[in-house]
């Protein structure tokens, strides 16, 4: 518990900073990513502590501003991941917090986001990894949500495709196949 607070303190006081800083540097982008990055990490770590509403407030704000980025600068890779994350957060926090709808709406619009990204580079084992987890996570989320069976099987089928390969390039210790 006190390492949780000790976490939400720190993450408390980056986030004054960013939000400091950045009111005299509307227009860096660095500077925007770091401070959607402090909100989802104070977002999830608030989730963490049972904060519903503050966790809430600050995924929303942290993909905000992450769209943002995307829309400013489509080209940039990094920003998308950010965001697809960031969307993964928004729906852990809306899953934890009953709201199975919105979950599955931003779980679904990450998992498609990584698969779009994936599918431009179908090379980077890092986004495939991503996608097929952010695949796992829907399936999941779709089957505590009492979803159409066939649907959460598809995207577990789905996650399985993408993560297979990875783990047959693993080292073999430590890994099994997926069920």
């Amino acid at each position: 518990v006190a390492e949780g607070a000790e976490e939400r303190a720190a993450f408390e006081r980056a986030l004054t900073l960013y939000e400091e800083l950045a009111r005299g540097a509307s227009d860096d982008r660095d500077l925007a990513l770091d401070l959607a990055l402090a909100r989802g990490n104070l977002g999830t770590s608030s989730a963490d502590a049972g904060e519903l509403e503050r966790a809430t407030e600050l995924v929303y704000a942290a993909a905000k501003g992450l769209r943002a980025l995307v829309s400013d600068y489509p080209s940039i890779p990094l920003y998308r991941r950010h965001l697809w994350g960031a969307l993964s957060n928004i729906g852990r926090v809306e899953s934890q917090a009953g709201r199975m709808d919105r979950a599955m709406e931003a779980l679904t619009e990450s998992a498609e986001g990584l698969l779009d990204d994936w599918s431009r580079a179908p090379d980077d084992f890092e986004l495939r990894l991503a996608a097929g987890q952010a695949l796992a996570n829907l399936s999941n989320m779709l089957v505590f949500a009492g979803a159409d069976a066939d649907d959460a099987r598809g995207a577990a089928r789905r996650a399985r495709d993408l993560l297979e390969p990875r783990l047959e390039e693993a080292p073999a210790a430590g890994r099994g196949p997926l069920v």
